[in-house]
């Protein structure tokens, strides 16, 4: 890929918490909206229906906004002991990894907080989640949020009221 650079830059912006971090929006998002779209298309909608289908989304969305749900998901994926996300997290030479002969090294970690501070260092081979990247999250999540449920009242408020 390293003649392909546009590829090669694609690649480098999928490794990145940001990246990941949208991803999980979007992956509790993107359902509460599927719901909506499907009781919309329903070939024998009845207008009483409308108002309680829009207002469940948009309740939802907002319980989503306001626990931060995906970030809370996120940070407990890329715990660098538990999470689900722990093998991109975790640099090449730390304890439990293959010393490239074969072996693996010795798994205890003599202080879990030690531990988790060195896999949180930025390396080229993992993918760690910072403070400064949780509040960008955060922030994403706050505007995105009101401005699509803004959409939908929008979109629905000439025949329902809001």
């Amino acid at each position: 890929m390293n003649n392909q650079p546009k590829a090669s830059g694609l690649l480098a912006e999928f490794r990145t918490p940001k990246f990941l971090g949208v991803v999980y929006i979007l992956r509790h998002i993107l359902p509460v909206l599927s719901i909506l779209s499907k009781s919309l298309q329903a070939g024998d909608i009845h207008h009483s229906a409308l108002q309680p289908a829009i207002d469940k989304t948009l309740n939802q969305l907002k319980h989503i906004a306001d626990t931060k749900e995906p970030i809370v998901s996120l940070q407990k994926d890329m715990d660098p002991e538990t999470g689900r996300l722990k093998l991109i997290t975790r640099d090449s030479n730390q304890p439990g990894q293959n010393d490239g002969n074969g072996e693996l090294q010795d798994q205890k970690a003599t202080d879990a907080d030690s531990l988790k501070s060195q896999l949180r260092k930025a390396t080229k081979n993992g993918i760690y989640l910072t403070g400064s990247v949780e509040n960008d999250l955060a922030r994403l999540l706050e505007k995105y949020v009101p401005a699509l449920s803004e959409n939908i009242v929008n979109r629905f408020k000439k025949v329902l009221k809001f």
